[in-house]
């Protein structure tokens, strides 16, 4: 509050016409605003009164702002998402130009990704190719909020566009032609044949399947999912990565599986010629080797229950399982913080819930205890590798206590007994 009201505030009120003071202060304002973007929780500390405060703080300090200011300023990592941002949250404008960018292409269903940044949900995009306007497959809505306010909307869309069209791309929003950023250069059009040359290099250079759960453990969705694989398409190239020194290598091992060491030469060579990467996690030990010649299917180890949009947004998903409706309608609607639509995402359950029904043993009396996991209290990740350091006050813990209180009950022996 102090940096915004004695700070910026005071100087543009005195120096609101000197282009400089716009932008030293703008310089300030805009590490604040990156950092609150879908994070209201760095301002919990806060009450109501001081959030409506800070806001009202910022409108002030951006009636002093041009709009050619906060347009020309690239500075703090500060681009197109972040001006329209602005633009829309505290000056209530728009830009008086539309950039859309080209970010992906799936060789498999011949679709292009195009995506723009914009303060209206409403807007009406055309995607028009020598002069024909093409489908919209899919459109993902994603929203992004500063505080109590909405910052901006991204719209995701994928467009069919075949190998056989020629010509140029154009993409107009609201009837008027947007600017199109593709491989870092900013085009008025683009020849639908250069689109090509650069996005082919990406189609899959093998028909192998890698599929992985944790580099030091299986017996997760990835498992059960190579077994099926394994037993009913027994002509599909498959490899399982684990390390060598892994409890369940053995066992893997001797039920017929195609075992890779994680981390080895013959692991690195595999997983950049894959054509799928299919694994229950998702973290940088694993995601950092995938190229983008490979799909990657993230089948997931469990059902996701709060928003975790800042850490999978980072990632490459083409394929995003999910459990439950509810899952799956909180990811792959519009007006949620995921960047992935129904294209991406698919209810289908876990591939481990078939063995449940396998196994299951109806006369058996059982009383089933599963403690969930605790941030909190684990240690720091093993460079490397998913498996964590051991926390040696682990037992020091409540948490501990109450389980190991709940185990060791007396009355809960006698009611096992």
């Amino acid at each position: 509050l102090t940096t915004i009201d004695i700070g910026t505030l005071s100087l543009l009120e005195c120096f609101y016409f000197n282009r400089n003071i716009q932008n030293v202060c703008l310089y300030h304002i805009i590490w604040q605003i990156k950092d609150l973007i879908n994070s209201p929780e760095k301002l919990s500390f806060m009450s109501e009164n001081e959030k409506q405060r800070y806001l009202e703080l910022l409108d002030q300090n951006f009636s002093y702002i041009d709009t050619e200011t906060i347009l020309d300023f690239n500075l703090a990592g500060c681009w197109f998402f972040h001006k329209v941002g602005i633009l829309n949250c505290f000056k209530i404008e728009k830009p008086p130009f539309q950039i859309a960018y080209i970010e992906d292409y799936d060789p498999y269903k011949e679709q292009i990704l195009i995506t723009y940044y914009t303060g209206d949900d409403k807007d009406v995009e055309s995607i028009v190719v020598d002069g024909e306007e093409v489908y919209i497959d899919y459109k993902k809505i994603v929203k992004y909020d500063f505080l109590d306010r909405v910052f901006c909307y991204q719209k995701r869309l994928w467009v069919s566009l075949s190998k056989t069209f020629n010509g140029k791309l154009e993409i107009y929003i609201n009837n008027i032609k947007a600017r199109i950023t593709f491989k870092r250069k900013q085009l008025q059009d683009i020849e639908v044949k250069f689109i090509f040359m650069e996005m082919l290099s990406n189609i899959k250079i093998s028909d192998i399947w890698l599929l992985m759960d944790k580099d030091y453990e299986a017996d997760d969705n990835a498992e059960h999912l190579y077994r099926y694989i394994m037993q009913n398409h027994p002509k599909q190239k498959i490899a399982f990565a684990l390390r060598k020194e892994s409890s369940d290598w053995e066992r893997l091992e001797k039920e017929g599986f195609n075992l890779i060491e994680f981390g080895s030469f013959e692991f690195e060579r595999i997983i950049k010629k894959a054509s799928k990467v299919i694994s229950s996690h998702c973290d940088e030990y694993l995601t950092k080797y995938i190229t983008n010649r490979s799909q990657f299917v993230f089948i997931q180890h469990g059902v996701i229950l709060n928003d975790l949009s800042r850490w999978l947004n980072f990632k490459k998903i083409n394929l995003f399982i999910t459990s439950t409706q509810a899952e799956y309608d909180s990811i792959a609607n519009d007006y949620n913080c995921y960047k992935f639509g129904k294209k991406e995402v698919v209810l289908t359950g876990l591939a481990r819930h078939d063995a449940l029904l396998k196994n299951n043993r109806s006369n058996v009396k059982q009383i089933l205890i599963m403690p969930t996991w605790r941030k909190n209290i684990v240690n720091s990740v093993v460079a490397n590798s998913g498996k964590r350091k051991l926390n040696l006050d682990f037992k020091q813990t409540m948490y501990f206590k109450k389980y190991n209180s709940l185990i060791n009950n007396n009355l809960l022996k006698k009611v096992c007994q």
